[in-house]
């Protein structure tokens, strides 16, 4: 759902709209199919996948940070000002 093609345009326009410089991802940890047919959406559009969205985003915006809540313990042993977004 928010791996489409038309999110991912509108995240690209937020991004150089309004400058943005960190996006929290987060996972949903829920099955989408039983979601969206829980909240009644039948049609998603065509679907670029998350990894490929990320990788389009960090590649238009290389200064974009990418942050998380739960990073996996090879970032937090990692170097804490090149690894982790923060102010």
């Amino acid at each position: 759902m928010t791996d489409t093609v038309e999110e991912y345009e509108a995240l690209r326009t937020i991004i150089r709209e309004t400058g943005l410089n960190m996006i929290q991802w987060r996972n949903f940890n829920i099955d989408p199919d039983w979601y969206l047919g829980k909240i009644g959406v039948t049609e998603t559009g065509e679907l670029l996948g998350v990894k490929q969205l990320m990788e389009l985003i960090r590649e238009e915006f290389p200064d974009l940070k990418f942050g998380y809540y739960n990073p996996p313990m090879e970032r937090i042993q990692g170097n804490y000002e090149a690894d982790f977004a923060h102010a």
